[in-house]
């Protein structure tokens, strides 16, 4: 009784606050959870960052053939989305979208982005992806690595990707973005341009992490190929006697599990 109206209001919102920090604890036990499956099965993960509005979740989408949501406005990625695909000597790799980076972001939003900020930290490489046709291309690309650096993932390994390059055609502006960027990968995630390239650099970020293994497994261990089929990605399987002879790409872990089927001749 006789409490104001804008006393109501302050404690409405107070309760609001308190629900929304809740459900952020919910989505980050939520990931947590997640995160742990990848790790048990020891798949590769990127990251994909940069500035709003540079192309990420339309890259996401080229990718993985994925529908992700994408617009040209402020944070329109806020829920991170991750997608798996298989890099081309058998690999899977898990692809994260992750909101769009801005200078000076508040750190009151930190807290609210911090699940999806989170999967740079995490991530084996990253993909810095730059709005090539965007005349603060190289501010923004500084304030990614600002933003990243503040994060703890300033020293992780990254694949920088120039992308709407079909905008700017053979002119000046793209020989002057060459000289500031000499090794970044020209794509554009709209048309498919420089999709092989950035895949097989990806690929190349992985190199130490799969080797291509030959394994005899008996039959009567069919919990082993099963394993092989789970965890690795299987290339080939014959049969000779009682043995099961498969060929797979595998991660060092799940070698090393498998090595007292290792055959001779795997190299």
């Amino acid at each position: 009784m006789g409490e104001q109206q804008i006393e109501i209001d302050r404690r409405l919102a107070r309760n609001k606050i308190t629900q929304i920090k809740k459900d952020l604890e919910i989505v980050r036990r939520q990931r947590a959870t997640r995160r742990k499956d990848r790790d048990r099965y020891d798949v590769a993960s990127s990251a994909i960052v940069g500035y709003t509005n540079a192309g990420k979740s339309t890259l996401l989408n080229k990718l993985s053939g994925s529908e992700v949501y994408e617009a040209d406005q402020l944070f329109a990625t806020l829920d991170p989305t991750t997608r798996r695909i298989e890099l081309p000597g058998g690999q899977p790799l898990l692809l994260t979208d992750t909101v769009g980076f801005v200078r000076n972001l508040p750190h009151r939003l930190v807290e609210a982005f911090k699940s999806t900020l989170e999967e740079a930290v995490l991530a084996d490489f990253l993909i810095h992806v730059l709005d090539a046709s965007d005349p603060a291309v190289e501010v923004f690309y500084r304030t990614t690595l600002g933003v990243l650096e503040e994060l703890g993932a300033g020293d992780k390994p990254a694949l920088t990707v120039l992308n709407k390059v079909d905008r700017l055609g053979e002119g000046a502006e793209l020989t002057r973005l060459r000289e500031s960027f000499p090794d970044a990968i020209e794509i554009s995630a709209r048309t498919g341009f420089g999709m092989e390239e950035l895949i097989k650099a990806a690929e190349g970020q992985l190199a130490d992490r799969v080797r291509r293994r030959i394994y005899r497994v008996p039959q009567s261990r069919g919990d082993m190929v099963n394993l092989l089929h789970n965890e690795g990605k299987v290339i080939n399987t014959d049969f000779e006697g009682n043995d099961v002879i498969v060929t797979a790409v595998v991660s060092p872990t799940l070698d090393g599990r498998l090595k007292e089927f290792l055959e001779e001749k795997a190299g």
